[in-house]
C-alpha cells in the first residue's frame, strides 16, 4: 500500500485498485473495442470563490510569446483565447490542427500564475504536449495510469506544492484521491483539449467527459474548450456540458493553403495499374529527407509498410496500439527528433481504439498519406 501525505493531518491511499481503474483512459473491452470507465467524481466539495481577472501588459504578452515559444505573433484566434483566459472569461474555441491551439493554455498558464489543469483525452497526447511543454521551460507533467506508481506519488506531491504550472490528467483520473489533491491544489486555469469528446453528437463521444460539466463551479476559474472540428450543434452541446458562462467564441479558417489533397484509385484504370505500396514508396525516396506520417487501417499493414519502406532505404517505424508502451514512446520521440523520417501509423477499424503519434512542429515538411495495401478489406486508398 503507497500513501501520498496531503496535509499534516490527512492521507490518501493511492493503491494499485486506484491506478487501475484510470485504465479506461484507453481501456479496451473483451472485443478490443473502446470501453471508457466511468469514475465517479467527488458529489460535494467547498465552492472556490471565483477567479478575478489578470491585469497583464500587451508588451509582456508579447515578451512571453517571443522568448518562450520563438514567435514575434500571434495566429489567427490564439489572443483572442488568451485575453479571455485572462479576463476570467470562458472560451470555445474552434480552430483546425496545426493552428497552436496548445500555445494558448502553454502561454495563459504563465501570466495567470498557480497551476493549470489541462484534461486531455489520449495518453500519446499528453506525453507529446508535455515533452515540447518542457523544452520550451515550461514545467509541465501528466498524471496517468501509464507511468509507475512511485512516480505517480512523485508527480502528485509536485501538484501539491505548486511545482508545476501544466497538469495534464484524462477526464476518467479526475476522480477519486486525485480529485481530492486537485481541490486542495492552486488551480487557476482549465483547459479541456478535444472538447468535441463531451458532445454525444460529435464524431469521437467519450462517455467520461460528460463528468466535466461541474468543473467550472469546483475549481471557480475559466474554462477554456478547444477542438478542431465542432458542428453548430456540438458547440452549443459542449458549452452546454461544460456549464460556459457567455463564452467567448473563437472560430478561424480551416483554409490550409500550405496542404494539398490527392485521390488514387488503386487497380487498373485508364490503361494504367495503381499499386498503393509502390506509390507510397514513390512518394517517400522522391521526398527522402522530409517528414511523414502513413496511416493504414490495421497494425498487420503498418509493419508491412514500414518494412517496405526500410527495405527502400527509408527510417521507417510502425506505430500501433500493439506495441509495448516503450516502443511506442521510443517511436515518437524519434520521429521528433528526426531519427525517424516515416511513421505508419497502425489505425483499428470498426470502432475500435485508435492511436495516433501526436508530432508538433515538425522542422521538416509533413507528407501525410493515407493507404491500404495489398490483403486489406474496405478497400479505399
Amino acid at each position: 500500500m503507497l500513501h501520498a501525505v496531503i496535509d499534516d493531518n490527512h492521507t490518501d491511499d493511492l493503491d494499485d485498485g486506484y491506478w487501475a481503474s484510470l485504465d479506461g483512459e484507453t481501456g479496451t473491452g473483451p472485443d478490443g473495442g473502446h470501453q471508457p470507465r466511468l469514475v465517479d467524481l467527488p458529489s460535494r466539495w467547498d465552492p472556490k470563490e471565483a477567479r478575478q481577472p489578470v491585469e497583464v501588459d500587451q508588451a509582456l504578452i508579447a515578451q512571453e510569446l517571443h522568448d518562450v515559444f520563438g514567435y514575434t505573433t500571434f495566429r489567427p484566434g490564439q489572443q483572442r483565447v488568451i485575453d479571455a483566459a485572462l479576463e476570467a472569461r470562458d472560451c470555445l474555441a474552434v480552430m483546425p490542427t496545426g493552428s497552436g491551439k496548445s500555445l494558448t493554455y502553454q502561454l495563459a498558464s504563465r501570466l495567470v500564475g498557480g497551476t493549470t489543469l489541462v484534461v486531455s483525452p489520449l495518453i500519446a497526447l499528453m506525453k507529446d504536449q508535455v515533452d515540447a511543454a518542457t523544452e520550451l521551460g515550461i514545467a509541465a507533467t501528466f498524471i496517468n495510469s501509464s507511468i509507475p506508481n512511485e512516480e505517480r506519488i512523485e508527480r502528485i506531491e509536485g501538484l501539491k506544492s505548486g511545482r508545476y504550472q501544466l497538469v495534464y490528467a484524462a477526464p476518467e483520473g479526475l476522480g477519486a484521491q486525485l480529485g481530492s489533491v486537485l481541490d486542495r491544489s492552486d488551480i487557476r486555469l482549465i483547459a479541456v483539449d478535444e472538447a468535441h469528446c463531451i458532445s454525444q453528437w460529435g464524431h469521437d463521444f467519450r462517455p467520461a467527459y460528460r463528468q466535466l460539466e461541474h468543473l467550472k463551479s469546483r475549481f471557480g476559474v475559466p474554462v477554456l474548450a478547444l477542438t478542431a472540428t465542432a458542428t453548430s450543434r456540438v458547440r452549443q452541446d459542449i458549452a452546454d456540458q461544460l456549464d460556459l458562462v457567455e463564452p467567448e467564441i473563437v472560430q478561424t479558417s480551416f483554409f490550409r493553403p500550405n496542404l494539398k489533397l490527392q485521390a488514387l484509385k488503386k487497380g487498373d484504370h485508364d490503361g494504367r495499374t495503381i499499386k498503393v505500396r509502390d506509390y507510397i514508396g514513390r512518394i517517400c525516396t522522391d521526398r527522402r529527407g522530409d517528414s511523414g506520417i502513413i496511416y493504414t487501417l490495421s497494425r498487420k499493414s503498418a509493419e508491412s509498410t514500414a518494412e517496405y519502406l526500410r527495405g527502400l532505404g527509408i527510417r521507417a517505424a510502425a506505430y500501433h496500439a500493439g506495441l509495448d508502451p516503450d516502443v511506442r514512446s521510443q517511436v515518437q520521440d524519434d520521429f521528433i527528433r528526426d531519427d525517424i523520417e516515416v511513421v505508419c501509423n497502425g489505425r483499428v477499424r470498426d470502432g475500435h481504439r485508435q492511436v495516433q503519434c501526436q508530432i508538433r512542429d515538425p522542422p521538416r515538411h509533413a507528407e501525410v498519406t493515407r493507404g491500404l495495401l495489398p490483403g486489406d478489406r474496405q478497400g479505399r486508398a
